[in-house]
């Protein structure tokens, strides 16, 4: 964000230009960009920690530093998160200070609270957040979900993932839902998705349609041919390729991307992607 969005986009083609030139000549490309590049995302992982003021410990909730494990820079709004997020955010930090509640340290390795990872619908306005904490304290993580569903009317599922590993990755061990659905309901292109919290999502939402329809576009149908979508993730290449070709093979190693990618199959009447 301290780089003019035209001069990021000019960077990014150079880069590329760089990359293509290693292997021969260059095609002629396009760079595409947003109209509005700001709140666009749709997931954020925001980080836990605390800091001393006049004294008091204060819980502070963001972003790393730059070039550091241990320093989390505070957070009262990122201009590329929707507003509906910006919220989740500034209510879950507060709710942690109302608690009392011990963000983890890096270094030490103690603490309970560790990430707050927040997810958003751009078809529905919808909202997820996961609570990431070390094990234990359940009544905390339920009195935690609570305030921030009275707090935020748009949260329609919350979850608590629990982690013991030391290594500063929002990936639990172990999930539970303490309130709502557990899916959020997206669209992309004709797609209707249902979005389990640990799944890969482009996070830029407008850009991912337009990039899957301009794959979809380039391929020339081969109606016997077969397709493999390596990185599946929940499918969506796959679906955009379904009517063109026999069959298509998905593979993946999350076991969370291949547990949603049949249900959304099946959502859209795609039949013939493995």
């Amino acid at each position: 964000q301290d780089l003019a969005y035209h001069d990021q986009l000019t960077l990014k083609r150079e880069r590329l230009g760089r990359v293509f030139a290693a292997l021969g000549e260059v095609p002629a490309f396009d760079v595409v960009g947003l109209e509005e590049p700001w709140r666009y995302r749709n997931k954020a992982e925001l980080t836990f920690s605390a800091e001393s003021q006049d004294g008091a410990p204060r819980v502070t909730l963001g972003y790393h530093a730059v070039r550091s494990f241990w320093r989390i820079v505070d957070l009262d709004d990122c201009l590329l998160l929707p507003e509906p997020m910006v919220e989740v955010l500034r209510h879950a930090r507060a709710i942690a200070q109302r608690l009392d509640v011990a963000p983890y340290h890096p270094r030490s390795h103690q603490g309970w609270a560790r990430y707050l990872v927040v997810r958003a619908s751009q078809a529905t306005g919808q909202v997820m957040a996961l609570l990431m904490t070390a094990p234990g304290q359940r009544e905390l993580a339920e009195a935690f979900v609570q305030a921030l569903r009275e707090a935020c009317p748009s949260l329609t599922s919350a979850y608590w993932g629990l982690s013991s590993k030391v290594a500063d990755v929002a990936i639990p061990e172990e999930l539970i839902l303490l309130h709502g659905q557990p899916h959020l309901e997206e669209q992309i292109g004709p797609f209707q998705l249902a979005l389990h919290p640990l799944n890969f999502f482009q996070p830029n939402t407008a850009l991912a349609q337009e990039l899957y329809a301009t794959l979809q576009a380039w391929v020339s149908d081969a109606p016997q041919g077969i397709a493999w979508d390596l990185y599946c993730g929940i499918g969506l290449v796959s679906f955009y390729l379904a009517k063109k070709f026999r069959a298509i093979h998905g593979v993946d190693v999350e076991a969370s991307n291949l547990a949603m990618a049949p249900v959304n199959a099946a959502r859209n009447g795609v039949t013939n992607v493995t």
